[in-house]
């Protein structure tokens, strides 16, 4: 018969699939990273977000419940999964860097406030109904392009590090 690690191995797919396989829908906001060193701050997934990439955060429900999900926030399966957020007409592809501990609704998202927008108005503060789904490929953090809807390729990324390699600056 089966063994039980391989049983659990493919309900974690089955349920990692169930939950790509669907659109999502709820409120979109933006957020301003913990501004240290400059412009970044650490997003849960343990590595430095700066306020002008395409970055997000999703609600604590999904971030804490994703499949695959353990205690250390830094080894969750949904970071750096990329999802594309739509607005009225208007669509950005973000990298999920964080977990918003405000967000009440499963699928609410909170985006830097580049990625917002790009949907709507700042002055707007909270969109309702916004759509998204999962990339079928996850992204690597990166920096932003010139048109301000999508990350850089993939081949144009630097690559961003850990927060364990950031050197510490003495003063």
């Amino acid at each position: 018969m089966f063994s039980a690690k391989l049983v659990s191995s493919l309900i974690l797919v089955v349920s990692a699939w169930v939950v790509t396989a669907e659109i999502k829908a709820g409120d979109a906001t933006f957020y301003q990273p913990a501004e240290v060193m400059s412009q970044t701050g650490i997003g849960a997934c343990g590595t430095l977000v700066s306020s002008t990439e395409f970055l997000a955060a999703v609600s604590y429900k999904l971030f804490d419940t994703y499949p695959g999900a353990t205690g250390n926030p830094n080894q969750n399966p949904i970071c750096n999964k990329a999802l594309t957020a739509n607005y009225e007409g208007k669509s950005v592809r973000v990298t999920v860097v964080d977990r918003c501990a405000d967000c009440e609704g499963e699928f609410n998202i909170d985006l830097t406030p580049v990625a917002f927008d790009v949907l709507a108005d700042r002055s707007l503060g909270r969109l309702h109904n916004v759509t998204w789904d999962w990339e079928t490929e996850d992204a690597t953090p990166n920096a932003t392009n010139s048109d301000a809807t999508q990350p850089l390729p993939r081949k144009m990324l630097k690559r961003r590090r850990p927060i364990s390699d950031v050197p510490v600056i003495n003063k």
